[in-house]
């Protein structure tokens, strides 16, 4: 896991949601350590992955979205530049 995501706080946030289900989900009488840890490591690392696809997936749309504006802005220029000469 990208330990850079703990710097994010929608994912801090994410993750915590998570752990208080998971942790509100296990039967009381649930009792194996071992079993316990590869269930709970198991939910971090699906939440993490889930996380990771949606923030990339965000900053593509936001690249483009800046690239659509620097290119308007690039052409409004090019044009009024044009008229001055």
């Amino acid at each position: 896991m990208n330990p850079n995501l703990f710097k994010n706080h929608a994912f801090v946030d994410r993750l915590t949601k998570q752990l208080e289900r998971f942790a509100s989900s296990l039967p009381a009488s649930f009792t194996d350590p071992q079993v316990y840890w590869e269930l709970l490591k198991t939910s971090v690392q699906q939440t993490a992955k889930s996380f990771g696809r949606r923030h990339v997936q965000w900053r593509a749309q936001q690249l483009r979205l800046l690239q659509r504006k620097r290119n308007r802005i690039l052409r409004e220029h090019r044009n009024h530049g044009s008229h001055g000469q």
